[in-house]
């Protein structure tokens, strides 16, 4: 099969899909021996979507909005889906574009699997947030800390092994103080003002979670947070608020320090996200 230019995989009708692949634009791939993980945008909308079929198992990791049928999906909560070799589907976002991760097993990864009863040839959805968790650290080291991830790559793989060890049995994997500290983060990032009041609420010392957090997600409690206030301060832009309001709403000093901080990790202005004001000619 040719593959498409930037990792555009066609979408017509009975499309087969190859270990690895998936529909929508490639962003980051990385692959090891037995797993290898794919950071890819919906770019097709749903009803372009054809039933296709994919050679290898794989799990996804899937936002809000993504329509599976796979047995105890919701449409309306992130999910975690499994789907088995072969499977056929026409599973697919309801608006685009939208961001997604995908794992694919293969060799003894997926013997692993099967080996411990973690699949029945069904394809399945787990809603439990801790799935959400351990997911969401990975997409966030594969996409966002490309760098670390190829310095590190057994990091990378390890939690991909950590999402399937989930999988298999979800009590088998407790949260470390990292993890919860992470999760304490995305919750609120208001408390990762305070670097030792965060790491006593876990019960570790403050070096011990910073060095723990960057070499876990590549990053800090507070380069997290600020990057969490910085997408909730663009979303507000974007709908309309007033720069200078939004940055003072959202934990930047004024309009110039949230300007400095979009420019530099999203490489826009507010006044790109501003929605464009109709105007109505005199007369």
């Amino acid at each position: 099969m040719t593959r498409p230019p930037h990792g555009m995989v066609p979408h017509r009708s009975g499309t087969h899909l190859g270990p690895g692949e998936f529909l929508g634009h490639a962003t980051r791939d990385h692959r090891g021996d037995d797993l290898a993980i794919a950071c890819r945008i919906a770019t097709v909308p749903a009803g372009a979507v054809r039933r296709h079929d994919h050679e290898a198992a794989h799990l996804v990791f899937a936002p809000p909005g993504y329509v599976s049928s796979a047995h105890g999906a919701r449409a309306d909560r992130p999910a975690l889906i499994f789907n088995p070799p072969d499977v056929r589907h026409r599973d697919h976002v309801a608006r685009v574009p939208v961001p997604f991760l995908a794992i694919t097993l293969t060799g003894r990864a997926w013997s692993e699997l099967v080996d411990r009863g973690g699949v029945d040839g069904t394809p399945r959805a787990c809603h439990a947030p801790h799935a959400h968790q351990l997911a969401g650290a990975l997409a966030d080291l594969a996409v966002h800390a490309p760098a670390a991830a190829a310095r590190r790559p057994a990091l990378l793989f390890d939690l991909a092994w950590q999402v399937l060890a989930f999988w298999v049995d979800p009590r088998a994997i407790d949260p470390s103080p990292i993890a919860r500290a992470r999760a304490m983060v995305l919750d609120d990032p208001r408390c990762a003002r305070s670097s030792t009041e965060l790491a006593r609420r876990v019960g570790l010392h403050p070096v011990y979670l910073a060095r723990g957090f960057r070499r876990d997600f590549g990053t800090t409690p507070s380069a997290l947070a600020r990057d969490l206030r910085l997408t909730a301060a663009c979303r507000a832009v974007a709908a309309g608020a007033p720069p200078g309001q939004a940055a003072l709403d959202h934990g930047f000093a004024d309009q110039a320090h949230l300007t400095r901080w979009m420019a530099r990790r999203l490489g826009v202005t507010p006044g790109r996200l501003a929605p464009r004001r109709r105007t109505v000619p005199p007369g």
